[in-house]
């Protein structure tokens, strides 16, 4: 059986279409990644955080995945101060 890794490799090699889309969506990949980290980190589960943000928990459940696609700044804060952190941008 193949490693997850290796198969993503092989696709980003042989796979234009795949690559484009990859590459479309790998920061947002990263910043929900990064997210659910500072959640767990703090403890916090996502009925905890939805509670403090005020929404549901299937709204937060929404918000992580990565399905979801993107979202609103304004969210993307309540979530980040719900958890306990902020946050610095860094332009490449």
């Amino acid at each position: 059986m193949k490693k997850f890794k290796d198969l993503l490799n092989e696709n980003l090699q042989n796979d234009s279409e795949f690559k484009a889309e990859y590459k479309k969506s790998r920061a947002l990949f990263e910043i929900k990644k990064a997210l659910i980290s500072a959640r767990i980190e703090t403890g916090l589960s996502q009925a905890k955080i939805a509670s403090i943000m005020k929404v549901s928990q299937s709204s937060v459940a929404r918000f992580e995945s990565c399905e979801f696609g993107d979202f609103k700044f304004s969210t993307f804060e309540k979530y980040l101060h719900a958890c306990g952190k902020d946050f610095a941008i860094t332009l490449k």
